[in-house]
């Protein structure tokens, strides 16, 4: 009664001390108590090596309890120099024999496990079910799970339901929560319970199981017999994620990349990632592959993104695979390889991954590193357009407006643009535009046309903005208001896009006041925010500010840095200021053979002042040899051009 206390107060030493006495005079129970105490360090100072000879003294006497803890040291290694599963596994038979639940339980586990032991499933299950038959909660979770299973005894759902609510009852968690995912599945009886799937998740994470608090997590993300709750969600998922479990790293993570119930932290994000990844998660594989590729959340490094899909595409995911082709395909991380390219590519089409579809028909159709194939590249494009591919669905109406590898029919290229533009896909928009306004196929509709050009500047595609501006700020189209040609610049440069061309453009407009109202100080920010895209023509803008002393101090100096930049990055007007600043020494030292370097550059791309100047200087002899030929080739350019040189 001491050592439990019961009757008398609780004193482990005094427990010891009587269980010490009644031990010497032989008392099996005395023995084995004693042994135990010496174990646990309760009352006395732990010593195993005591407890083994103390339980070894009554297993000897044929006492199951010492018998079965004789055993668990052994397999355990304890008191012991090394681990002696087979003594151990014969120290349990021996308890187990003797009807000893314990004993039957981890003897089972050794047969399931061949731990110490041949491994025999049949005589696991026998070993469970006896030990399960007396109550013992361990061994009626493990013998339900073998029936769930199919494991070392005939699939049997029924008996696996019954065997968990038994070990349920006993406050099992694992079985609370094996019990919960039959009731989830519907696995019994046909029909689904999620409510009651949810109670039992929450009775097994309540007392710390990391894949029940993963599976409530998963409850509450979807409101599945329960209402949805993003919140709780992650907060579930943290708690198991915390114990390691590998798929609660990736739905955490998924939701701090999209800060769904979590503040948005990308970088957690791919921590929690590469953790899933570690453990060989695949979707975790695929998800930092693609943070890699994109510096999302990770400083971009598209060498790893390529390992991370290698892995992930030898799993079979398909998205992984596709992304790996389209690098390959491209060169990115790895070296092109359009052959690679296009098995991946296969690869995934033959999952119904409709970008691979996609991708792979425009290989066959371009004949790109393999045999052209238009006929299979309209396949592959119907395949994944029937998929809602928007990318696809303008690539089938194109084929089809154009004839390739299928007959012309505008009426179905026009039914599938449509498609696509009903997923803003601006080049569907563009092109089903042209047709409105040509009346190519279609009856014309000019009004049409207008809307899906704008939809189509609006979504990044500067075909469209070009167009826009030719019809609104050349030519006025009168169905539409004339402040709609700065309303779609000013709409697009505030977009996603953020386009240079388009600033540029805006910025042009403000310093002319074309459509709006002038004003170069907003000129000038819009050619600065250009400028800082490395849009040439922007820079040669600000150049001509500097220049000229608008909005900034009159500096030709910095005037001819800014011309330099704009003719690094290809502006040919940039390319006949600087010819001009060069012959007439202005912001530069005046140099006549840079000046006739940047001229032709200039007049070789049809820039009309440039060539006038260019006559010019070889007409006079300017800092040049005289040359009546070339002034006569540069003369005729400039006036087939309509523009007169004053000679």
């Amino acid at each position: 009664m001491n050592d439990y206390g019961e009757g008398l107060p609780e004193n482990k030493e005094e427990a010891a001390k009587w269980y010490s006495l009644a031990a010497e005079q032989g008392n099996t129970w005395a023995i084995n108590n004693l042994g135990k105490m010496y174990e646990n360090g309760e009352g006395v100072e732990t010593n195993k090596e005591e407890a083994l000879r103390l339980y070894k003294i009554a297993a000897e006497k044929g006492f199951d309890l010492a018998q079965y803890n004789l055993g668990r040291l052994y397999y355990n290694g304890e008191g012991i120099k090394e681990e002696r599963k087979t003594e151990a596994a014969r120290l349990y038979k021996l308890s187990a024999d003797q009807g000893y639940d314990g004993a039957q339980y981890y003897l089972g586990v050794m047969h399931e496990h061949g731990d110490g032991v041949e491994k025999n499933l049949a005589l696991a299950a026998k070993y469970y079910s006896e030990a399960a038959e007396q109550g013992n909660a361990q061994a009626q979770y493990n013998l339900g799970r073998l029936y769930d299973n199919g494991t070392g005894v005939g699939l049997d759902k029924e008996k696996a339901f019954y065997l968990y609510t038994l070990a349920v009852e006993q406050g099992h968690a694992l079985a609370q929560n094996n019990l919960g995912n039959m009731y989830e599945s519907g696995e019994v009886g046909g029909t689904v319970n999620n409510e009651e799937a949810f109670k039992l998740y929450l009775l097994s994470a309540e007392q710390g199981n990391e894949v029940a608090q993963f599976n409530l997590g998963r409850l509450y993300y979807n409101g599945e017999g329960v209402e949805e709750d993003k919140e709780e969600a992650a907060k579930w998922y943290k708690m198991a994620s915390d114990s390691n479990y590998s798929l609660a790293h990736f739905d955490l993570g998924v939701m701090y990349e999209n800060g769904e119930g979590i503040e948005q932290d990308k970088v957690e994000a791919a921590r929690l990632y590469r953790l899933a990844a570690d453990k060989g998660e695949v979707l975790a594989l695929y998800n930092l592959g693609r943070m890699y590729e994109n510096g999302d959340g990770v400083e971009e490094d598209k060498e790893e993104a390529v390992r991370l899909y290698i892995r992930a595409s030898d799993s079979g995911e398909a998205r992984a695979q596709y992304n790996l082709g389209r690098m390959y395909a491209n060169g990115e991380g790895v070296e092109q390889n359009k052959a690679e390219a296009m098995r991946l590519y296969k690869l995934a089409a033959s999952q119904q991954y409709a970008w691979a579809q996609n991708n792979l028909g425009n290989l066959y159709e371009l004949g790109d590193g393999i045999p052209e194939n238009k006929e299979e590249a309209v396949k592959l494009y119907r395949a994944s357009a029937e998929q809602g591919n928007a990318v696809a669905c303008y690539n089938l109406g194109r084929v089809y407006f154009y004839g390739i590898g299928v007959e012309v029919n505008k009426k179905e290229s026009e039914r599938l643009y449509k498609l696509a533009v009903e997923q803003e896909f601006a080049l569907a928009e563009f092109y089903l535009a042209l047709m409105y306004g040509s009346g190519d196929g279609v009856p014309r509709n000019e009004r049409e046309a207008l809307r899906l050009y704008k939809l189509a500047a609006l979504h990044g595609y500067e075909p469209a903005i070009q167009t826009l501006d030719r019809l609104y700020c050349h030519f006025g189209v009168a169905v539409l208001d004339e402040q709609e040609c700065a309303k779609t610049y000013e709409l697009y440069t505030s977009s996603v896009a953020d386009h240079a061309w388009a600033i540029h453009r805006l910025g042009e407009m403000y310093e002319n006041g074309v459509h709006v109202e002038k004003n170069t100080r907003e000129a000038l920010e819009c050619y600065r925010k250009a400028a800082a895209r490395s849009y040439g023509p922007a820079q040669n803008s600000i150049g001509l500010m500097y220049e000229l002393g608008i909005e900034v101090e009159e500096d030709k100096e910095e005037a001819c840095v800014w011309y330099e930049r704009g003719y690094q990055n290809g502006s040919v007007f940039a390319a006949y200021n600087l010819g001009r600043m060069h012959l007439l020494g202005e912001g530069v030292e005046q140099d006549y053979e840079m000046a006739e370097v940047f001229l032709v550059s200039a007049a070789e791309r049809d820039e009309v002042r440039a060539q006038c100047m260019l006559a010019q200087m070889y007409d006079r002899g300017l800092g040049v040899e005289h040359d009546t030929e070339k002034a006569r080739f540069w003369y005729k350019e400039a006036a087939d051009r309509g523009y007169g040189c004053d000679v």
